[in-house]
């Protein structure tokens, strides 16, 4: 950090500070935002807001002289980070909107940090001094330490990069949950990936931060997918996290807003996520307490089905006997197959991974069927003749093969089993209960061990 940044900077974190705690709080409703431009280039310039990192036009000021005015008697503006820009592609600077919604600031157009004056905001005065510090790569770690509960200081910490080096270099001796084994520091990883954010601040939802939460228990989920105690712990942990208890009434506005992406995410995901989005819809999911509609109707009907076809093939529940169509175009009722269990596999010899998977099941089929007392009912989802006999010849299996080919199913199993990808497994007792799904095929041998 140059000299004079370094001098006037503590200047204005005292400042910054006497104006948190002298300013009054927002008033409900109204807002009065002066920008004057000098050296004007544009007659129009736009406010824009934010919404969990993605942007919208919120309101417009013209002047031929290049004093403009964002002001509503009427209209709310949240706490957050606004853009004041030139087009919708062209940032001036940002703006925060925390503790006073008027005030007036004078700036060049073409380089707004280098000379300007703001009058009743001493937040956003530093405001525009770390966005100083950003462009000109300037140390911002004041910024953070001085106030460090601040609505910029949680704004500034939650950009920085993670040290993944460092991060585990300070977790390494943390005690684990218990839950976690002591040598798996991957899942120690997970469960402080985001300890930079502080989801707690409700404004950082209205600003530029574009936080990939889905992801993170998305794909990176896809590590514990088969440990359903470790993925609903880190659920809950972040989830928790997003509630400022400190509040009254407690607000779940956060909370809700990242419940729905990663609940999107699950919606038509790999079948391994489905466990995860019927606790969620179990646990969290309450759209009669959202007052922002983040759950709006079509979503609430949508997530009502989706849970329901979810559930209903989860280990436990009971299915009706298949009837399908073999390749001689005789009909075989799953019933009539008397093991102790039964493997559904639904593919399709179209699928890359099925074509890839099937011989792995077969193998296992020809050494374990007789020891467990299993067979398996292969239905062909494709109506591809051809294709789905010249695999079953080119492969020798000998097990049930059945096709759509040859007919429709007494039963549509592509929805009842609620099928997005192939291949479809399902493992069924003598009695038609589902004892496990959509399982790697690799998991087979442990499944029957421990159902034995």
């Amino acid at each position: 950090m140059n000299k004079k940044i370094s001098l006037l900077l503590p200047v204005f974190l005292f400042y910054f500070i006497i104006g948190q705690l002298s300013a009054s709080t927002l008033s409900s409703n109204g807002y009065k935002i002066k920008i004057q431009l000098l050296d004007p280039q544009s007659k129009t310039i736009y406010l824009y807001g934010y919404y969990g990192g993605e942007s919208y036009l919120f309101d417009s000021a013209y002047s031929a002289k290049g004093k403009f005015e964002f002001k509503s008697k009427t209209n709310k503006i949240e706490k957050g980070i606004y853009s004041v820009q030139t087009t919708p592609e062209l940032k001036l600077f940002d703006i925060m909107i925390n503790q006073t919604t008027q005030f007036a600031i004078i700036t060049n157009e073409k380089k707004p940090f280098e000379q300007y004056k703001i009058d009743k905001s001493d937040e956003n005065v530093l405001f525009f001094e770390y966005q100083k510090a950003i462009i000109n790569h300037l140390n911002i770690i004041p910024f953070i330490e001085t106030s460090p509960n601040s609505f910029l200081s949680n704004y500034a910490k939650a950009l920085q990069e993670v040290d993944f080096q460092d991060f585990l270099k300070n977790i390494s001796t943390e005690k684990p949950n218990e839950y976690f084994g002591i040598d798996q520091l991957e899942q120690l990883v997970m469960f402080h990936y985001f300890d930079q954010i502080n989801f707690k601040d409700k404004r950082l939802l209205r600003t530029p931060l574009k936080i990939n939460v889905p992801y993170y228990f998305g794909s990176l989920f896809e590590t514990y997918i088969e440990d359903r105690n470790t993925c609903f712990i880190l659920l809950n942990h972040f989830l928790e996290g997003t509630i400022d208890t400190n509040n009254r009434p407690i607000d779940l506005e956060v909370q809700f807003y990242y419940l729905k992406k990663i609940m999107q995410n699950y919606l038509y995901n790999k079948p391994g996520f489905d466990t995860l989005f019927v606790y969620l819809y179990d646990h969290y999911y309450k759209p009669e307490m959202d007052q922002w509609n983040i759950f709006n109707d079509s979503d609430q009907r949508i997530y009502e089905n989706m849970q329901a076809r979810k559930r209903r093939t989860f280990p436990g529940h009971y299915i009706n006997a298949i009837e399908a169509y073999d390749i001689q175009k005789n009909k075989v009722n799953s019933d009539s197959v008397k093991t102790k269990y039964k493997i559904l596999w639904l593919w399709d010899p179209d699928c890359d991974h099925c074509v890839e998977e099937t011989p792995h099941l077969f193998e296992f089929y020809k050494q374990n069927h007789v020891q467990y007392n299993f067979e398996v009912i292969a239905i062909s989802i494709t109506e591809d003749y051809d294709r789905w006999k010249s695999f079953i010849e080119e492969n020798q299996l000998f097990w049930i093969n059945l096709s759509y080919a040859m007919g429709e199913p007494n039963y549509d199993l592509i929805d009842f089993f609620d099928l997005m990808v192939t291949p479809g497994i399902f493992l069924i007792d003598e009695n038609n209960k589902i004892v496990a799904r959509q399982f790697p095929i690799k998991n087979l041998k442990t499944i029957f061990e421990q159902i034995n």
